[in-house]
C-alpha cells in the first residue's frame, strides 16, 4: 500500500446536522432545497447527511402531548412548570415521525444524498470513523481492483 502525505480532495462529504436544524427544515419542506444548495456549492461531491438526535425531539413531543392531554382532563397547564432546557424544544414546529421520514426519503430520491440517523455521541463518533476509513481506503481499493482487472485481461490473451 502506497502512503502519501500530500493532501488530496475527495469526492465524499459528510454533513452532520442537529435535530433542531432538520426539524425546522422538515416542517417547512425546505430540506431538499437546503441539500441542493449545498450540492451547488460542492459540485461533483457525494453527500452523506447525518441527522443527530431526532429521538430526543420525538420523546419531548410525546411528553408534551401527554402533558397537554393531562392538562385538559385536569384543567391545568402542566407545561408551565417545564424545565428551562425544554423551552427551546417547545418553540420548534411540530413534525411527526412520518413527515420527517417522508422529507428524508425525498432528500434521498431527489438529491441522491445518503441519510443516516444517529442518536448518541458514541454512535456519531463510530460513524465518522467508519466514513473516514472508507474514504481513506478508496484509492487502495481502486488500485487493487484495477490490478485484478489487468490480470484478468492478461489471462484471457
Amino acid at each position: 500500500m502506497h502512503m502519501s502525505s500530500e493532501l488530496q480532495e475527495e469526492g465524499q462529504v459528510l454533513i452532520v446536522r442537529s435535530w433542531k436544524e432538520i426539524i425546522n427544515l422538515a416542517a417547512n419542506r425546505e430540506l431538499c432545497a437546503h441539500i441542493q444548495a449545498i450540492q451547488t456549492v460542492l459540485p461533483n461531491k457525494t453527500l452523506t447527511l447525518v441527522v443527530y438526535g431526532t429521538e430526543q425531539y420525538f420523546r419531548f413531543q410525546k411528553k408534551r402531548k401527554n402533558c397537554e392531554m393531562r392538562g385538559q382532563v385536569l384543567g391545568v397547564n402542566e407545561l408551565q412548570n417545564k424545565p428551562h432546557h425544554m423551552s427551546s424544544v417547545e418553540e420548534l414546529p411540530r413534525v411527526t415521525r412520518q413527515i420527517l421520514e417522508e422529507v428524508l426519503a425525498e432528500v434521498q430520491l431527489f438529491t441522491g444524498c445518503c441519510v443516516r440517523l444517529v442518536e448518541s455521541p458514541p454512535e456519531l463518533g463510530a460513524l465518522v470513523v467508519y466514513f473516514t476509513k472508507a474514504v481513506a481506503e478508496m484509492p487502495f481499493k481502486r488500485e487493487t481492483g484495477q490490478s485484478v482487472r489487468e490480470m484478468a485481461v492478461g489471462r484471457r490473451e
